[in-house]
């Protein structure tokens, strides 16, 4: 995919749809526009494999995680970093993560939140005796 190919959409209806939509630019331009996001953002290069008939796409954060997904989640610097303490110590608290990072307990329950709605992290056991599931490059 990172070599020259031609660009041919397999059901061109529904790329000519895209097109007409506004939703597509040009044909042949995603994975350029795909790699030359992430180096902008200051993220490695994104690895791009064929399977069968199909593309996975592997993202890199700065915490040396990988999560095959079709979008792209933000997150500020105290989510990547709490995500990298839960990583390290299952059983940290919220209130060791505000010791740790130097923000407030809040703040830290606020993030947080933020990584369960996104599905990055999910509570296993009971508060007082649970640990963290970081789920990044989990399906």
């Amino acid at each position: 995919m990172l070599e020259f190919h031609t660009s041919i959409p397999p059901n061109p209806d529904i790329a000519n749809a895209f097109f007409k939509c506004g939703l597509t630019e040009a044909w042949g331009r995603g994975i350029e526009k795909i790699i030359k996001s992430n180096v902008n953002a200051g993220k490695p290069k994104p690895t791009f494999e064929t399977l069968g008939n199909g593309l996975r796409v592997t993202f890199y954060s700065d915490l040396k995680v990988t999560t095959n997904a079709t979008i792209n989640i933000d997150l500020n610097s105290s989510q990547e970093r709490i995500l990298s303490l839960m990583e390290e110590n299952p059983k940290i608290t919220a209130e060791m993560i505000s010791s740790e990072l130097g923000i407030t307990e809040r703040h830290v329950r606020k993030n947080i939140k933020k990584l369960k709605d996104e599905r990055l992290i999910e509570r296993i056991g009971s508060n007082k005796a649970g640990v963290w599931r970081v789920k990044l490059g989990d399906s």
